[in-house]
């Protein structure tokens, strides 16, 4: 009986899929994919949404902590001070920020290179330049572009997202003093938290 189950819920789910892409082709004018729903739901779907949000909350924890960990090494250490006198204060903060920003941008480049990578081992990214509402699943985003470019769009949104929180920590831990300063990484790190907890729940991107 098993065997027949399974061949009956997946000629239903071609059955269903046909009915779903001669709807979007009338309704949109778009020639969606006959392709499966199930890679895609876990790659970006709502059964990636855990992976998704647990990966940006340690890639921005991360960020603050390496910005507020060396503007704390400075400021303790009076090296800021002594770098100061000998090349200029301007000359100082640019190298401090470039350095930061780019172990920050490896830090990147390495925890969604590594998630592609696993990702494509497991589900495979076939049919990447089929357009995004041939899944059944994205049918009411709206969006005419293919799933490929909705994948490229999901990562330039979160390396804004680090850059964005790069420059807030930058700025705020900048402005205080070494306990302080601490203080001020300690609820940005919860606010990142929360955030992207939030918006995961919220949010297709």
């Amino acid at each position: 009986m098993s065997i027949y189950a399974s061949r009956y819920a997946a000629v239903r789910e071609f059955e269903q899929k046909q009915e779903y892409l001669e709807n979007l082709k009338e309704e949109t004018g778009i020639d969606g994919y006959m392709m499966s729903d199930r890679g895609y739901e876990e790659i970006f779907g709502k059964y990636g949404k855990a992976r998704e949000t647990v990966l940006l909350m340690a890639l921005l924890v991360s960020v603050v902590l390496i910005v507020s960990e060396n503007i704390g090494i400075e400021t303790s250490t009076g090296t800021k001070y002594i770098v100061n006198a000998a090349s200029g204060k301007n000359t100082v903060k640019v190298k401090r920020i470039v350095a930061s920003l780019v172990l920050c941008i490896v830090l990147y480049v390495l925890v969604y290179g590594i998630d592609m990578i696993h990702l494509r081992s497991y589900y495979g990214m076939s049919y990447t330049d089929a357009p995004l509402m041939s899944l059944t699943f994205m049918r009411d985003c709206g969006f005419y572009i293919t799933v490929g470019t909705f994948m490229i769009i999901r990562l330039i949104v979160r390396l804004i997202a680090m850059l964005i929180t790069f420059a807030v920590t930058y700025v705020l831990c900048s402005r205080f003093s070494e306990v302080r300063g601490r203080v001020v990484s300690v609820l940005l790190m919860a606010a990142v938290i929360v955030l992207v907890a939030v918006m995961g729940n919220v949010s297709i991107w």
